[in-house]
């Protein structure tokens, strides 16, 4: 259980991260047409930060599904003979 609440608040502040750096990247898409040199290269960085966090969230989100009530209960159906449907 321990894990699997460390899981869940990994997952949730990468959430927070990712949603912040997608904010980010629409302030600097608005901002654009003003400071288009400086702009783009801010915009670019942001942008490969965000993918970069977003990979991370995706492999936290898939550790932490393994780890699911759901998936316990489906272990233990397919290990205990007759196992609860």
């Amino acid at each position: 259980m321990k894990k699997l609440e460390e899981i869940r608040l990994e997952v949730d502040s990468r959430r927070r991260t990712v949603a912040d750096l997608s904010a980010k990247v629409e302030k600097q898409r608005a901002r654009l047409p003003q400071t288009r040199a400086k702009g783009e290269d801010e915009m670019q960085n942001t942008i490969k930060t965000m993918q970069h966090k977003e990979n991370k969230l995706a492999g936290a989100a898939l550790a932490g599904s393994i780890f699911t009530p759901r998936s316990s209960c489906l272990v233990l159906q397919a290990t205990v003979p007759g196992g609860a449907s």
